[in-house]
């Protein structure tokens, strides 16, 4: 019965459900319900993580929008990630790119599993870090796919997505 209540009150997005013994959590784009010990929380989202999700979920390729959404927004850069695993591989996981590139964010040499968002992610993020240092944050997007005219287009294609991601109307 209690678990009928819990997905009444998530609403209408599909819910992730996590659960041991004493612990349930469902999480959807809306809010995450959660269930300790009989004690029940909700914490409603942000309409920043709203947003990056209905761009994520926008992507047929991407899964599991929810779990996807929960790491990028926890990154410092949830917009400029999204819009590089957009433009990069559309979300699919396990992409190859023609160079070799491999995760949803199109890592040249990736050592981890190409399936592991979470891993892929901290790699990015590395990688992001070393090309921004010394550079404004636009240069480190564009550093981040190369140099040259194609970097360039690179980059506006993914300020053009960030910017999508912040416009949306919720």
């Amino acid at each position: 019965m209690k678990l009928i209540l819990l997905y009444l009150i998530m609403g209408l997005c599909l819910p992730r459900v996590v659960g041991s013994a004493n612990y349930y959590r469902i999480a959807n784009c809306a809010r995450i319900v959660e269930n300790r010990d009989g004690k029940i929380t909700v914490t409603e989202r942000s309409n920043r993580f709203k947003k990056l999700y209905y761009f994520i979920s926008k992507h047929p390729a991407e899964k599991n929008p929810i779990q996807t959404t929960e790491l990028l927004y926890n990154c410092p850069y949830p917009e400029a990630f999204a819009a590089i695993a957009s433009v990069e591989s559309e979300f699919k996981r396990g992409a190859i790119g023609k160079d070799r590139e491999r995760t949803i964010f199109q890592i040249l040499n990736y050592k981890g599993n190409p399936l592991d968002n979470k891993q892929a992610l901290a790699t990015a993020l590395q990688i992001f870090e070393e090309k921004k240092s010394n550079r404004s944050f636009n240069a480190a997007i564009k550093a981040y796919n190369g140099r040259g005219s194609k970097a360039e287009r690179y980059k506006r294609l993914v300020l053009k997505k960030i910017s999508e991601i912040r416009s949306t109307k919720i």
